[in-house]
This record gives structure tokens, C-alpha cells and sequence, in this order.
């Protein structure tokens, strides 16, 4: 079949100080180079005009935003008028999930994140900032498990107690809670990502992750909704950050579980000596004397493959 040209006959432009900042309509006439007739088929049929979510207007003259939508009306046997509408807000196109975008909170492929401080508790025996419980710069909690080195540390920690004969300190962990939402373009294209949720549910991050380091960042699941069977779904997957990587502390007691002398051992007092507050030393303080971690999580999992490439690009420009 011969070649298409286009006339363009009608350009219409609005900007707004709302978004979408810029929009309009555009309206051109097609041909058969040859003047032949044709239809409408025959126009779809050869892939001319625009697509849904196509830069407007690649031909003419140009604008700034995606068309979001076409209308054809056949003028006579051989001309074809085409009404496109576009605007800026759709500015990344239509999106999947493959070709993320989050500008669009109803169209496919949106991604969004709402990212809250969140408390904890915990008890401490040895109570410092994450970073002073760091061997070279690496935390105990980077590996499945806590390695022998940083057990031994904790150990030796001994100007850090902060238990009173074997009781521990209860305090406050800031924690951060990390909600990801993603729009899917069908129910086939979540399918495999919610296998991958189900497999990997409570793992911590085993590579740096969204500006998270190695370990801290806990998978806490992931739901998915839809209004129908047409419906795009939308799903959230929860994640929780903890400063100490889930590494928790334990002491060793006695069989009845009471921190009898064998177990306690005598160090420099926090308390203030003579010369500082009180005419005299403040009495000796015993502390518990076998010290260790707990890794309450031990899975490690390769985030990546929690979602698609592209919505982990638009995720790094939004958070990191």
C-alpha cells in the first residue's frame, strides 16, 4: 500500500498553574501520497498516527508531554482526521511495569513510597551507637550470622555496660519503615514478583538497597488488591529498617537462669569517683560477664528481585 503524508491543520495549547502544567490538542489530516482511498483499518493497519502514551507529535510541531488519547474520523474516502489529546502529566509515558513511572497515580506502572520513623525496644547489656560495635567498618549484622570476631568484641566491650548485675537496659531503637506501592498493568505481571515476596518474607537486604546498608533492611511482606478482574493491581510491599541489623544481645546466666556470681565480673564504675560528685568512690557495679549477639533474622535475600529494573530506577531518584 502506498505511503501516508499528514497535514497538520489544527494546533491548540494550554498551560495551567496546576498539573498538569501543559496540555492540548492537535488535529491533522491523512492521505495516501497517491490519493487512493482507504479507511480507518487500512490507517491502523499501516501503524501511522499516534499511539497511547507517544511524545505528541513527533511530526510538526513539537510539545512537551505524551498523548492520552486519538480519535479517527474518516472525512471523506481517502482522508483520515486525527484528534489527539496530550498533556505533560504523562510525561513518562503510559508506564508498566517494566516502564515505571510516577507521575500517573491511576495509570499502569506508577510507583510511589511513603518512608516513617517507627520505634523499637530493646535490651543491651553493652549499650554504643551501631558504628562502635563495626569491625573495619563492617557490622556483625552483614552476614547470615554473627561471626566469632564480633562475639568476642561484644565480650570486651567492658566501657560499655550498662546492665546492673545481669539486668539489662531496656531502650528505644529508631527504626524507619519503608512502604514501596507499584501499579501493575495486569494480574500476569504481578504473578511472578508475589512468588518471589512469598520466598523471601522476613530476609534482610544482602547488598546495599535504596541507600540501606548490608543487612539492615527487613522484608516485612507484601500485599496486593484489586477492585476486579480487569482492575490494574496495586500492591505494597513493607520493609523496616533497624540500625543494628536485627542483632540483638544476650547474657549467659546460671542453669535457673539467675546471674550468680560466676557469671557477673567487676569493672570501672560509670558512676562518678571522688572528686567528681561525692566525697567518696561509688561502690564497684558487677555486670554480666558473658555477652553475646543474636541474629533474629538470618535470611539474606537479593532485593533486586522484589520488582521490576525500571520501578527500582524510579525508586533511587526518589529516595537516594
Amino acid at each position: 500500500m502506498p505511503a501516508l503524508v499528514s497535514t497538520l491543520q489544527e494546533d491548540s495549547h494550554i498551560s495551567k498553574v496546576t498539573k498538569p502544567y501543559d496540555g492540548g490538542t492537535q488535529t491533522r489530516l491523512w492521505q495516501m501520497a497517491n490519493g487512493a482511498d482507504f479507511d480507518i483499518e487500512d490507517f491502523k493497519s499501516l501503524a501511522n498516527g499516534s499511539q497511547i502514551g507517544d511524545q505528541v507529535f513527533q511530526y510538526g510541531v513539537a510539545r512537551t508531554g505524551r498523548c492520552i488519547s486519538v480519535r479517527l474520523t474518516q472525512v471523506n474516502r481517502n482522508t483520515i482526521r486525527e484528534v489527539i489529546e496530550y498533556d505533560d502529566n504523562s510525561e513518562f509515558s503510559l508506564g508498566s511495569s517494566t516502564d515505571a513511572q510516577n507521575t500517573d497515580p491511576s495509570g499502569p506502572g506508577y510507583v510511589n513510597t511513603d518512608v516513617r520513623a517507627t520505634e523499637a525496644s530493646g535490651t543491651f547489656w553493652r549499650y554504643a551507637s551501631p558504628s562502635a560495635f563495626e569491625d573495619g567498618g563492617v557490622g556483625p549484622w552483614e552476614t547470615a550470622d554473627v561471626p566469632d570476631t564480633y562475639q568476642c568484641l561484644l565480650e570486651e566491650m567492658t566501657t560499655k555496660v550498662c546492665d546492673l548485675g545481669g539486668v539489662p537496659m531496656t531502650v528505644p531503637i529508631a527504626q524507619e519503615e519503608l512502604v514501596i506501592t507499584t501499579t501493575w498493568e495486569s494480574n500476569a505481571a504481578a504473578t511472578l514478583h508475589r512468588a518471589r515476596w512469598r520466598s523471601s518474607f522476613v530476609a534482610r537486604n544482602n547488598a546495599e538497597w535504596l541507600g540501606y546498608p548490608v543487612g539492615t533492611l527487613l522484608f516485612a511482606g507484601g500485599s496486593t488488591r484489586s477492585s476486579g478482574r480487569d482492575a490494574m493491581p496495586v500492591s505494597d510491599l513493607r520493609f523496616v529498617y533497624d540500625p543494628y541489623g536485627y542483632c540483638r544481645q544476650r547474657a549467659v546466666s546460671d542453669a535457673n537462669g539467675a546471674f550468680s556470681e560466676d557469671y557477673l565480673v567487676t569493672v570501672d564504675s560509670p558512676v562518678p569517683g571522688e572528686g567528681d560528685c561525692d566525697d567518696e568512690d561509688a561502690p564497684d557495679q558487677l555486670h554480666a560477664k558473658y555477652v553475646y549477639w543474636v541474629q533474629l533474622f538470618q535470611s539474606l535475600f537479593n532485593f533486586d528481585s522484589l520488582i521490576t529494573t525500571s520501578q527500582k530506577s524510579i525508586l533511587e531518584d526518589m529516595l537516594t
